[in-house]
């Protein structure tokens, strides 16, 4: 109780930055609900309740990360979601929407994107996972946009590629002038969509190759790129130079079909790209030409660059870390792993 009394006793201000203390450093986000949550700190007492709610830096960061098949029905959901923001006053936010959107009922999940959508304008951080149908709610300005993390969901993917129920819509953030670091997944994009000379880091999940070179001709500031691609359409060829580039990711995207061939298309991905900076790339075996050694010899001989890391995820047995050492740097470190060992790749 002396210890409760001298909590109280002290000013708000310290009392407010004690619960920002108890909260994931931002832009990492609390939970909406549970003992994790900027809930749990205003329920100990009305005076402190008082102080939490009027605190906007308690509410700029939340996250759901799974729905309960028992609450897919629940429309405070949307209650929920807009207390928060609106105790957020006008701060910047943070907010993660990780679960699928068809555990929640759809009429519900529209309503909270709206919410979310409505405070466009403090987006700072957005990852959010969405159906086919909502990339359109998201495009317009985000001033204040510096990381957007956007995965449109598996089976509204299956709806566009099989089912056919909706059409594809490409993204556009027309005012995004702190825009940094976007990861996308099966979102449709185009060179307008982003400012994309101003990305330092860039993730594209489950598009060609194809797809990919148009709009990575347009990232001059490019430090850090992962691409995971599938095997579709024959890239027009065209050498990419990203002269600001230092680590390259690439992966095989089958996650529709585990079987698909690879190869028939693209021979030699990194005929491709031009990149004098590059130190550290991963890259399949199979994305490498008929003889990868010498393939990866070439490239580093074109583009004038040393690699200090080389991840190649192995297709056969045929090849070891000493057939490609002549593309690597002295000191550089090469390895080599098999597809179904645990993943080693690089964060992005």
């Amino acid at each position: 109780m002396r210890t409760h009394t001298a909590i109280l006793a002290l000013p708000h201000e310290i009392i407010s930055q004690i619960f920002i203390q108890c909260l994931p450093p931002y832009p990492l986000c609390a939970p909406l609900t549970g003992r994790d949550s900027a809930l749990a700190l205003v329920s100990i007492c009305g005076r402190l309740r008082k102080i939490g709610l009027a605190e906007p830096l308690l509410w700029r960061a939340f996250q759901i990360t799974s729905i309960p098949d028992d609450n897919a029905e629940d429309p405070t959901w949307v209650n929920r979601v807009n207390d928060w923001l609106n105790r957020s006053g006008a701060t910047p936010l943070s907010i993660r929407l990780a679960f699928a959107p068809e555990h929640l009922d759809e009429a519900i999940f529209v309503e909270l994107l709206s919410a979310i959508i409505a405070r466009r304008e403090r987006w700072e951080y957005l990852h959010l996972v969405v159906d086919t149908t909502a990339i359109s709610r998201l495009s317009g300005p985000a001033p204040l946009l510096r990381e957007a993390e956007i995965t449109v969901s598996e089976e509204s993917t299956w709806d566009v590629y099989l089912l056919q129920r909706a059409v594809a819509q490409k993204i556009r953030f027309s005012d995004a002038p702190q825009m940094r670091k976007v990861r996308f997944w099966d979102v449709g994009c185009t060179v307008d969509s982003l400012p994309w000379a101003q990305l330092t880091a860039l993730t594209l999940r489950h598009m060609s190759l194809g797809q990919c070179l148009p709009l990575l001709a347009h990232t001059s500031s490019l430090a850090v790129c992962s691409l995971e691609l599938v095997d579709e359409d024959p890239p027009t060829p065209v050498v990419v130079r990203i002269e600001s580039l230092h680590a390259f990711i690439l992966r095989r995207d089958d996650s529709f079909d585990a079987e698909m061939h690879w190869g028939s298309s693209v021979t030699d991905y990194l005929s491709y790209f031009d990149l004098p900076a590059i130190k550290r790339l991963q890259i399949p075996m199979t994305f490498l030409s008929g003889d990868p050694p010498r393939g990866l010899e070439r490239f580093a001989k074109l583009s004038g660059c040393r690699l200090q890391a080389l991840l190649i995820v192995r297709g056969s047995d045929e090849y070891t870390e000493d057939d490609f050492r002549s593309a690597v740097a002295a000191s550089g470190r090469i390895t080599i792993r098999d597809e179904d060992e645990p993943e080693m790749d690089w964060p992005v």
